[in-house]
């Protein structure tokens, strides 16, 4: 965690603006849930596919998983926009 703290340190000092955390619980397992509409099915990792075809649903949902951290982020301080 010190590393953590010692990267957020220098990231708030070259960009200067603060860094917030955000809790990330669950969003993986969330970013794999399928979305209303047409979507057929989330990313999934199976037996049956190359590794190549697992990279690319890892990163797939870390993408959705990052998207939903943002969506949270924002929800939360929208306030703070206006």
């Amino acid at each position: 965690m010190i590393n953590v703290e010692m990267f957020k340190t220098e990231l708030e000092k070259e960009i200067r603006l603060p860094v917030v955390y955000e809790n990330e619980t669950l969003t993986s397992a969330e970013a794999r849930r399928p979305l209303s509409g047409p979507r057929k099915r989330p990313p999934v990792l199976s037996k049956k596919k190359s590794p190549e075809k697992d990279r690319r649903a890892l990163m797939k949902i870390d993408a959705s998983a990052a998207a939903l951290i943002l969506r949270n982020h924002l929800d939360k301080n929208i306030s703070m926009v206006k």
